[in-house]
């Protein structure tokens, strides 16, 4: 934020009405474990480069963290190739 104010704990907060903000919190890499199941033969090449398989992998990873179960805490996985 360039101007604004940042509240340090809920009792700060200043509501702004359609105003929303969402936060990275960890960044967590699949690449080992996608490797892992390739090599084990637990996933085709090409399934561990699509969305689908990426997904199941983020919520494994998700359901086994500290992350797990805390309130706006979403699972999203982009293999490296794609373009924003």
């Amino acid at each position: 934020m360039t101007r604004g104010f940042w509240a340090m704990n809920r009792g700060e907060f200043l509501p702004a009405p359609g105003l929303k903000f969402r936060f990275v919190h960890p960044i967590v890499y699949l690449t080992h474990v996608v490797n892992a199941k390739l090599k084990a033969g637990d996933v085709k090449e090409i399934d561990g480069m699509i969305s689908p398989t990426l997904i199941q992998l983020a919520k494994q990873e998700l359901h086994t963290s500290d992350w797990n179960g805390k309130p706006g805490i979403e699972e999203h996985a982009h293999p490296f190739s794609i373009r924003y």
